[in-house]
């Protein structure tokens, strides 16, 4: 997974995400790519802006 980006709010609830690359080994030989999701997502700065 790479790092998680900068929240996309500084107050009242933003989202900040991380993408994940199969390259752990990567696929080879017609090996299939890595099953579940790419892309994890979730909220950041929940506090009310004042």
């Amino acid at each position: 997974w790479s790092e998680w980006t900068n929240c996309s709010r500084g107050c009242d609830g933003g989202n900040r995400r991380r993408h994940r690359f199969c390259n752990s080994p990567y696929p080879a030989h017609g090996g299939k790519d890595c099953s579940g999701e790419r892309i994890q997502e979730e909220k950041c700065q929940t506090k009310a802006c004042p």
